[in-house]
């Protein structure tokens, strides 16, 4: 077959992996992207085929999941050239990993065909655990968040969302190989075998419950503005802002009342007199009420932060922040290109690693503001014992775009991973209530003006990540480099 049809296979199956992703949910379409993709690589014979396979098998993944950058990029600069030239340069950066990836692939092409099957998953973990951490990572659309609608989703809450992604990996390896030796019954076997054998494990995982509910409800309201960002930051509509959310908020009366990310655009001081009213009107409905907005210390720093009025007490400072949107990384070397973007208020200062938690109406809430929910590891440090987790989020700066429904879904895989209820409160959707299963129990249309009302219960114990970490994961790693290695010794002994 011509080398630039196999290309177009793998430009093909990158583009299918993502429809294994929210809002389209075709978990299996993981499956039949990663086999098409292994299928391709086994083709090959030059390692600077194999290199140029997953290259572009990247580029169509990340170029059709995460296109939403465009979006962002275009709504700070108001220039098709950045937003068009930045969002191919960082997709060509992440396609990288897939890259490293097939050379990974090539490397172990003319084995024994057992050995790439175990080691190519841990090449994969790694690959996932770099991307999430390197130059402050970028944990969009992991492989695992493919799966948090199904029965793998029950590795979630004993390695993560890194557990699945490496399950997963594996499962499709073995397919793929009972496709490259079909003709061998006892091989055909044993793999199929080992397929049903993980999801028998997934299954058996799904019967157990980590945490326990307290059995307290709790009333929740979430306040969706719906406030675009050309509207959002004009200092004429400060006021009726201010004034559709007390308004709301005094029409709908619970034990938590949520404000999405920078509900209230504007610096905290200058709106003292206005929380006050905010406070007084949480005691007298008995309500606990978080509100989004920009803190500024007297050393004229300024924090994405929120505060909790009424029945709690607390505050949150962000503190992974988003670079060129938050911060800019290396700005002694951007300053000339700044002034391209026109982003309101992107300086803000990190604050602490972990955080006291909030406290709302009697539960210990840890929160987190928009982007930080998609590091796992982050969110597992902030939580503590922690009875709930929320999310507050501006999301208008994607558009209508698949990034919304991804960031729901990192959501849904948190409380996977916590056992925990999960509040998310965005500006204009999506604003929805997760159940400690990951299942979305009620949610709001997107760019509307509403109002979701549900209940939650404060939940305690912890799920084997939260005590744990990444251990179970690592130690299943190595499990699997041992076994490669044994057999590598014995198969030299054997000849």
């Amino acid at each position: 077959m011509p080398f630039f049809i196999y290309s177009l296979f793998a430009l093909l199956a990158g583009a299918i992996l993502t429809f294994a992703f929210s809002p389209f949910g075709l978990s299996l379409c993981a499956f039949v992207s990663l086999v098409g993709f292994f299928q391709v690589l086994h083709r090959q014979k030059k390692t600077a085929h194999y290199l140029w396979i997953g290259y572009v098998y990247g580029i169509g993944f990340f170029g059709s999941s995460i296109s939403w950058i465009y979006v962002s990029i275009h709504a700070f600069s108001q220039s098709v050239f950045l937003g068009v030239s930045l969002t191919i340069l960082f997709i060509f950066f992440l396609s990288l990993f897939f890259l490293s990836f097939a050379y990974c692939y090539a490397k172990l092409h003319h084995q024994y065909f057992l050995y790439r099957m175990l080691l190519l998953p841990i090449v994969w973990l790694v690959l996932e655990l770099l991307r999430t951490h390197l130059f402050t990572g970028f944990p969009w659309v992991l492989l695992g968040y493919s799966q948090t609608h199904n029965v793998l989703a029950s590795f979630a809450p004993v390695g993560s969302v890194f557990l699945i992604g490496f399950v997963v990996c594996f499962m499709a390896l073995c397919i793929s190989e009972i496709l490259n030796h079909l003709n061998k019954f006892n091989i055909f076997s044993s793999l199929t075998s080992t397929i049903i054998l993980c999801l028998l494990s997934a299954w058996g995982l799904s019967q157990i419950h980590w945490t326990k509910s307290d059995g307290i409800k709790k009333s929740i309201t979430i306040i969706q503005g719906n406030y675009i960002q050309d509207r959002k930051w004009d200092p004429g509509m400060l006021q009726t802002i201010i004034n559709h959310y007390y308004t709301t908020t005094t029409d709908n009366p619970a034990d938590l009342i949520f404000w999405p990310e920078n509900s209230i655009p504007t610096f905290k001081p200058f709106i003292e007199p206005f929380l006050r009213q905010v406070d007084d009107l949480g005691k007298q409905q008995k309500s606990a009420i978080l509100v989004g907005t920009v803190a500024l210390n007297s050393s004229d720093q300024y924090f994405n932060s929120a505060f909790v009025y009424g029945l709690g007490s607390g505050h949150y400072y962000k503190h992974h922040l988003v670079p060129f949107g938050e911060y800019y990384p290396f700005s002694y070397l951007l300053e000339p290109f700044m002034a391209y973007f026109n982003i309101p208020m992107s300086s803000f200062t990190k604050g602490d690693e972990v955080q006291p938690l909030l406290t709302m109406n009697g539960l210990s809430v840890a929160l987190f503001i928009c982007y930080e929910i998609a590091y796992p590891s982050e969110v597992r440090s902030q939580l503590q014992n922690a009875n709930l987790i929320a999310v507050i989020s501006d999301d208008a700066w994607f558009g209508d775009s698949l990034a919304p429904w991804q960031h729901e879904e990192i959501s849904q895989m948190r409380a996977l991973e916590t056992g925990r209820y999960v509040v998310q409160a965005t500006n204009d959707g999506v604003t929805s209530l997760i159940n400690p299963q990951g299942q979305t129990m009620a949610s709001l249309p997107r760019n509307e003006q509403v109002v979701l009302k549900g209940s939650v219960y404060g939940i305690e114990g912890q799920t084997p990540w939260l005590k744990y970490g990444l251990l179970p994961v690592i130690f299943i790693a190595l499990l699997f480099a041992l076994l490669a290695l044994v057999m590598y010794a014995y198969r030299r002994i054997s000849t």
